[in-house]
């Protein structure tokens, strides 16, 4: 996974996408896959210095896999970074997995803020039934009003030390708006939620956290 950073890096978009499965592949096209590094790149310009920063090895249904973390800023508090997974499918490695986040350019899309402010205004009130109006069918499944409960201890007592991170999230050639929620100074412990936005509307397809639930 490291020669797929190290090609991007190098502008050597042919030969990094060449290293992702066949069908991510032909879904991303060379074309769109190069439009959207160049893309990345110029927007963090002099700050652009990727670093490893995790890994770690699992099993799935279909076999083991890889994941590794990189930061892609020479700024240690940039919310710049590449999630892949890696697994060996008919003994060659592939890339199935590619998860960019990277700031915005510039404010996010007032569609977004509001949605995320009213999602804050909820959790806060323990109007947890009335998130799930916020969220898709999905989402609300795999996410009901009664984790959302469970998760509200990771973002503190008080709503107005909560910091609100947004930036662009990529999952496998698909780009969304994304926030961080966390305590004030706290950036390890948050709720992440990832946004679709359609018509000047959003709405959260899918979340994840780190921290203590209740």
């Amino acid at each position: 996974m490291a020669d797929f950073v190290n090609k991007v890096s190098e502008n050597e978009f042919d030969d990094a996408i060449a290293l992702l499965h066949p069908k991510l592949k032909n879904a991303w096209t060379t074309e769109r896959f190069a439009g959207d590094w160049r893309d990345i790149r110029e927007q963090l310009s002099d700050r652009w210095g990727p670093e490893a920063t995790g890994s770690f090895s699992g099993n799935s249904s279909k076999g083991p896999y890889e994941q590794a973390t990189y930061r892609l800023s020479s700024d240690w508090r940039s919310s710049s970074s590449v999630d892949l997974v890696s697994m060996k499918i008919d003994g060659q490695n592939y890339i199935l997995g590619v998860y960019v986040r990277v700031p915005y350019k510039e404010d996010p899309p007032k569609s977004v803020t509001g949605t995320v402010d009213k999602l804050a205004e909820l959790i806060f009130s323990g109007k947890y039934k009335e998130v799930e109006g916020l969220m898709s069918a999905n989402c609300k499944k795999q996410f009901p009003a009664k984790v959302i409960e469970q998760l509200r201890p990771i973002l503190g007592k008080d709503e107005i030390k909560v910091e609100k991170n947004y930036y662009r999230f990529c999952a496998n050639t698909v780009w969304y708006d994304a926030v961080r929620l966390n305590q004030s100074g706290d950036v390890f412990t948050f709720i992440e939620f990832i946004l679709s936005s359609e018509n000047s509307k959003s709405e959260v397809v899918s979340l994840t956290f780190r921290g203590k639930m209740k």
